[in-house]
This record gives structure tokens, C-alpha cells and sequence, in this order.
């Protein structure tokens, strides 16, 4: 790892010690921002080293007086054992140094006290993609990947990143399990890449149960995904997943939580399969149980760049299943909508009579107006046709739009007087969730409302 005093962001020596650090930290000579330096984590012996260390029965507290910077592999928690929690108050900076990641290990506790005006901040110390690990959060939640069944007899794997030999688990029985309360959160430069098939994201929940608490989060210019969701049951409301290489918000293994409020974009992606939304069950096992299933309703996915590697809007594969309601997919995606694998259609929609149901998959209220190649991917060897799934049913509210017609203004995401996203806005289900997860009652389709606030102003980047 480079040397800290190399990293460019305003970085100054002094002879004197100027943090009062808290147990369990080292302060530091130097300086960020004009903050103190307190360091999480060992110092590491060489470039390669990405040395682990775990805070267990350590509840640290992270205030916006200091500069907290992360080395190497950090652990709040011993995994179901020493648990502790760590908390950040309002204007808090975390950075990472190279190959350092945060985690949040089961049974252990994460708040972040952020607000409008003044969100907690984690971020690296260059303003560059892929500098850091990003967030990672396990939990006790149900997963369908069972790299291993653990000593209580259930399904739990390994989070990616770490050394296999030494990496967290998450996965369990708990559905209501709590990992803590998070509220306006900006994750930055995040993503390192540790090898093949071995990256983390912006923020990364791993079998995380609906008893946490997520607003107001967003991810931002990071080097593989923005949000990813491995199994679980977490619901969130006001997300942002903003200007990441890969997918912007990307669920697996089981999750079956809810999100209202989910803007992404989609711009200068250089991965090799960029998508809006890309939504697995289980790549080696498309039936696996549980089966994604998630709902998600009030959500804008804009690629605001011709790269002819961003693939799909929306991209239903690998068997899952979901619920979208109140949705706009718009700019130049290949596809705004595509459906792939023999599982997904199945559990997805049934032919009776030339006409598709929409079962396992649902879509309603929803304007795609993507302007490149197709809006809706239909192949001769589909068991039906996504365009007739999509568009078949009137009572559905489900529109392709032309690129030409005027449904948001200038800023691209606020429906316009007159356009059809307005007015046609609808509640998802009642009861479609345990947990106490409400959603809002609204009369729009995208993630922003023409006359209310706006609910990124503040916090985000």
C-alpha cells in the first residue's frame, strides 16, 4: 500500500500528535481536510498485505472531529461472538486506503446518524474508482448459497474479498434479524478488486434481516457495483446508486426485502455487462430457495451516456422473481427491459390462450423510453414474449414511449405537467410484507414527485 503521506487530500506532517484517539485507534502526526487522523486497523507490512482486525466487545463511537481512516481488512464484531457496535455521528468521514474494507460482521451493529445537511461520509483518500473496499454488512438472514452449513444446521457462505481462510460468513434463520440503523450515508470511490470474481462494491449487504433500518443511502462512482444484495430480508427506502462501473443495483441469493425510493444512473461504465438493475435467484441453481422475490416500487433508471456497453435497464435472469410498480427506465440502454434463462420465464409469466400472466415476475405502472437498439429484448426462443408480457394487459398501466415524447423535464427525472407518469401512480399491495414495512401512497411513476421536495438535495453527490 502506498504510504500515507503520498495520498493528495491536503495531507500535512506535524510533529505534534494531534488526535485524541479512542481505544482501539492510533492517532496520527498528519492531517485530512485539516482533521486529525485517527487510524481503524493495523498498519500493513508491505503494498500486498491486507492485514484483518477485528474490533470485538468494542463499541467505538466515529464523531465528525476526526478523520478516520481504515486499514486493511476491518471487522466490527467476531461473528457471532464479541459482538459490538459502532456508530457514526452526523458529518463523520471514514476513508479507506487501498485494499481496506469495512464489515459489519453477524450479530454486531452499525448506526449511522447522518442527516440532510450533514450525511456521513465514507470515502478513499484519492477521488478515484475502485480505491477501497467499500461497506459490507452480514447478517443472520436467509440465503439460497450454501457454500457451507454451519454448526446449527443452516445455509451460510462467505462474503467476497477477504481471504477465504480468515473471511466472515453471513446467512441464517433470522428474517427479523437487526444489523443497526443507517440513515443518509454517501459511499465513494469504492469497489477494490481483489481478483477474479473476488470485488467488492459501494455498499454491500450480505443475508442482512428487515429489522435493520436503510435511508437515504447512495453509492457513488464506484469500480463494480453501487448496491448489491446477497440473500436476506432488508428494505430500504431512498436510495441512490450513482455513476458506478458495473450494475447499479444488483440483488442474488434469496433477497426478498422491498424498496421505495431507488434512482440509478448508468453512465460511464467500462465493466463488461453494466446493467440498471441486474436481478439473480442463484447462479448455479435457478430454483434455489428462497427464491429472490423482492418489491420494489418508485424507481428511475437513466443511462445518460451512448456507451455501447451499457447493456439493460432492467435485466431478470437466473430464475428470479420480483415485483416493480411505478417505474421509469429511460436513455440509451441496448435494452430497457430484458428477461433471460428458461427458470425466469417459468416462475415469471404463463401462456393460457395466447395471452401471458404475469406471475412470479410483475411489473405495473411502469414507461420505458430507451433510444437505443430495442426497447423490450424479444428472442425466438423465449417461451413467451416479453413485449405481449409487458404490454398485453391494459389494466397493467405498463407504456413504451417514444425517446421524443416529454415525460420529465430538463434535470431528466421530474415528470412534467401533462406526462403520463403523473396521476398513475399506485400503492404496491397491502400486506405483501412482514416486517412493518409500509410503502408510501403515491400519484406518480418514477422516483421523484413533481411537487414535493427533493429527497436527494443535501447528502448526495
Amino acid at each position: 500500500m502506498k504510504a500515507l503521506a503520498t495520498l493528495a487530500l491536503g495531507l500535512f506532517a506535524s510533529s505534534q500528535v494531534w488526535a485524541v484517539c479512542p481505544a482501539g485507534t492510533e492517532a496520527s502526526t498528519e492531517m485530512v481536510q485539516g482533521k486529525s487522523i485517527c487510524y481503524l486497523g493495523q498498519k500493513p507490512a508491505n503494498d500486498a498485505d491486507i492485514p484483518v482486525s477485528i474490533y470485538g466487545k468494542t463499541d467505538l463511537v466515529l464523531s465528525a472531529e476526526h478523520a478516520w481512516i481504515l486499514r486493511g481488512d476491518v471487522r466490527i464484531g467476531g461473528d457471532q461472538k464479541d459482538n459490538s457496535t459502532l456508530t457514526l455521528e452526523a458529518g463523520a468521514t471514514v476513508y479507506g486506503m487501498p485494499g481496506s474494507f469495512l464489515t459489519i460482521t453477524r450479530d454486531s451493529k452499525i448506526f449511522v446518524n447522518g442527516s440532510a445537511t450533514n450525511p456521513v461520509v465514507m470515502s478513499a483518500l484519492t477521488a478515484e474508482r475502485g480505491k477501497w473496499g467499500g461497506l459490507v454488512i452480514a447478517g443472520n438472514a436467509k440465503i439460497n448459497n450454501c457454500t457451507q452449513v454451519g454448526p446449527k444446521g443452516y445455509c451460510e457462505s462467505f462474503i467476497e474479498g477477504a481471504d477465504p481462510a480468515k473471511a466472515p460468513l453471513y446467512g441464517g434463520l433470522n428474517d427479523d434479524d437487526s444489523s443497526g440503523v443507517i440513515r443518509y450515508l454517501r459511499v465513494e470511490y469504492a469497489g477494490f478488486t481483489f481478483g477474479k470474481d473476488s470485488e467488492l462494491n459501494g455498499i454491500t449487504f450480505y443475508g442482512v434481516g428487515r429489522g435493520t433500518t436503510v435511508e437515504y443511502i447512495q453509492s457513488y462512482m464506484g469500480a463494480d457495483d453501487g448496491v448489491e444484495l446477497f440473500g436476506g430480508t432488508v428494505n430500504m427506502k431512498y436510495v441512490v446508486s450513482t455513476d458506478n462501473d458495473d450494475d447499479g443495483f444488483d440483488w442474488d441469493q434469496g433477497w426478498t426485502g422491498a424498496v421505495q425510493y431507488l434512482y440509478i444512473t448508468v453512465e460511464n461504465a467500462s465493466e463488461k455487462d453494466p446493467n440498471g438493475i441486474e436481478a439473480d435467484n442463484f447462479k448455479d441453481n435457478h430454483t434455489a430457495t428462497p427464491r429472490s422475490n423482492p418489491i420494489l416500487s418508485n424507481v428511475t433508471v437513466v443511462a445518460k451516456a451512448g456507451n455501447p456497453q451499457i447493456l439493460n435497464g432492467v435485466q431478470l435472469r437466473r430464475g428470479t422473481g420480483a415485483q416493480f410498480y411505478n417505474m421509469i427506465v429511460r436513455g440509451g440502454f441496448q435494452n430497457c427491459l430484458n428477461i433471460d434463462d428458461a427458470e425466469t420465464f417459468s416462475n415469471g409469466g404463463q401462456v393460457s390462450g395466447g395471452v401471458v400472466t404475469q406471475t412470479g415476475l410483475v411489473m405495473q405502472n411502469a414507461l420505458l423510453q430507451c433510444n437505443n437498439n430495442q426497447i423490450l429484448e424479444d428472442a425466438a426462443t423465449d417461451p413467451w414474449s416479453i413485449t405481449q408480457w409487458f404490454t398485453g394487459d391494459v389494466n397493467l398501466n405498463n407504456y413504451v414511449v417514444a425517446p421524443s415524447e416529454k415525460v420529465v423535464d430538463a434535470s431528466g427525472i421530474i415528470p412534467v405537467e401533462g406526462s403520463m407518469a403523473l396521476d398513475t401512480g399506485m400503492t404496491p399491495p397491502d400486506g405483501a410484507l412482514p416486517g412493518g414495512f409500509q410503502f408510501d401512497s403515491v400519484d406518480y411513476v418514477g422516483a421523484f414527485s413533481p411537487v414535493e421536495a427533493d429527497w436527494t438535495a443535501g447528502w448526495t453527490k
